[in-house]
């Protein structure tokens, strides 16, 4: 979607193609617009998944997650895709042609204008942002799409925006961890996690 770049640009997205995105810096990270395609049949899928990286946060649980560290600089804090705003189980953009294929990008620029990049900087916001990852640990949450990391980014947020809820979420986070059958060895990555973050706040 090449016709696409112009669009963005005028936003302050700049193309980065090897990652397949459209990404806006800021300071202290970055907000981004991921397309993925694939092919079924005679047609193109397209997957829209958009979000938010913090790089204070993504910093604080990097040596406690399971995450790659060579992937530091590309985790997002906050993703979600068209399917889970939308509420509609594996939505996708599709075409099948060149003009449905305009067609799908000018329903992508729609959404954009219209709510998406006012959604990707209303979440840029680190208390914003807390709120709302915050909101309800036991329910699914429009903003995360793992159980276990978003454990570690929930815990991580709730300490830099000094929630008075700390201690019920992290209570909270480790009962939705135990009930999807974590690990040992992530549990106490996240308890180890939950430390650190317990004297980061009190300095």
């Amino acid at each position: 979607m090449e016709h696409l770049q112009p669009f963005f640009a005028a936003e302050g997205y700049q193309f980065h193609p090897i990652l397949n995105q459209y990404r806006q810096p800021f300071e202290g990270g970055f907000r981004n617009v991921i397309l993925g395609f694939s092919e079924y049949e005679n047609t193109t899928l397209v997957e829209c998944t958009f979000g938010v990286r913090l790089d204070l946060i993504e910093e604080a649980i990097m040596p406690f997650s399971s995450g790659i560290n060579g992937y530091l600089d590309e985790s997002n804090t906050t993703q979600t895709n068209l399917a889970k705003y939308y509420q509609i189980p594996h939505y996708r953009l599709r075409f099948a042609g060149p003009p449905e294929m305009e067609q799908a990008g000018r329903e992508l620029c729609h959404f954009f204008t219209q709510e998406g990049f006012a959604f990707l900087e209303r979440y840029s916001a680190l208390e914003t942002l807390e709120a709302r990852y915050n909101q309800a640990p036991h329910q699914p949450s429009l903003l995360a799409f793992s159980t276990r990391m978003r454990s570690f980014r929930g815990m991580a947020l709730a300490t830099l925006a000094q929630s008075p809820h700390w201690e019920k979420l992290h209570r909270a986070y480790e009962e939705e961890l135990r009930r999807w059958g974590t690990p040992t060895v992530i549990m106490d990555r996240y308890e180890a996690l939950c430390q650190h973050l317990l004297q980061l706040g009190l300095n």
